[in-house]
């Protein structure tokens, strides 16, 4: 598997944010930590530590990344591959699977507009109350991020790159 870059990180725990104790999610799921969905048997009665929290962090990285390393077929970038990461981590590996998205990087696709609509496409949740999928606003803004970074070049920080 590839090594998940440390931006990856940084973008997660920004995006998710970390709460210590159990919460349903906009999408009423169970939830506790930086955006680990509590799934049976797991049981968090009461709150976790911050190395706890880091640890289901480290653990929902893994599986998001593996399902990255086994779905993209083109070469990315590491910005590219955190954007990835940080998607599917959110919309799961089905979701990344079945994405227009997937497609059009697998067939060698690079238009900036055409990756950043196929991200944006990702940006509903299920309101509660109609049971409908509406756009929410901090899935957009999530969504514009991670498009932001996918399209943003990697700049060379090793001094022996510019030998």
């Amino acid at each position: 598997m590839r090594i998940i870059p440390s931006q990856c990180l940084s973008f997660l725990q920004t995006a998710e944010g970390c709460v210590l104790h159990s919460y349903n999610d906009t999408a009423g799921l169970p939830t506790i930590g930086t955006g680990h969905l509590i799934k049976p048997p797991e049981s968090f009665p009461g709150p976790i530590t911050q190395a706890e929290a880091d640890d289901l962090l480290r653990k929902d990285l893994a599986e998001a990344a593996a399902a990255v390393d086994r779905l993209v077929t083109a070469p990315i970038n590491d910005n590219q591959y955190s954007a990835l990461v940080s998607l599917t981590f959110n919309i799961g590996k089905g979701g990344l699977l079945s994405s227009s998205l997937l497609a059009y990087i697998n067939s060698g696709g690079t238009d900036p507009e055409i990756i950043a609509a196929d991200f944006g496409k990702w940006n509903k949740d299920r309101d509660k109350a109609t049971g409908q999928l509406v756009p929410v606003r901090g899935l957009t803004l999530r969504r514009a991020a991670e498009a932001a970074l996918y399209n943003q070049p990697e700049v060379a920080t090793d001094a022996t790159a510019f030998a």
